[in-house]
């Protein structure tokens, strides 16, 4: 046994005369940042070409990666929805994303 070896172990003598190992170290535990959150289901919901009614979130986003246009609003949490019924429309005006209902 080499020393680092005889350095894990602390030996005791039981009762009767025998020997016995104990670990003086703890044990290896899992990691301890070992979590994750749960995905958040952003994204596009409803694509261009598609029929939206009125009421249905068309995208769902973190900040403005899309804007809203004709027909849409944009909620609290820059969720885009359509506010009348109609066909998806996605188009760039002035290098912005724009999502409409036609």
């Amino acid at each position: 046994m080499t020393h680092r070896e005889n350095n894990a172990r602390i030996q005791y003598e039981t009762n009767f005369g025998k020997l016995i190992n104990m670990a003086h170290k703890k044990g290896g535990g899992a990691t301890a940042n070992n979590r994750d959150s749960q995905g958040k289901r952003l994204g596009v919901k409803i694509y261009g070409g598609e029929n939206a009614s009125a009421g249905n979130i068309i995208v769902r986003q973190r900040g403005t990666e899309y804007y809203s246009g004709q027909g849409t609003m944009l909620g609290r949490d820059h969720t885009i929805f359509a506010v009348q019924d109609g066909k998806i429309n996605f188009r760039k005006r002035n290098g912005k994303r724009l999502v409409e209902v036609l």
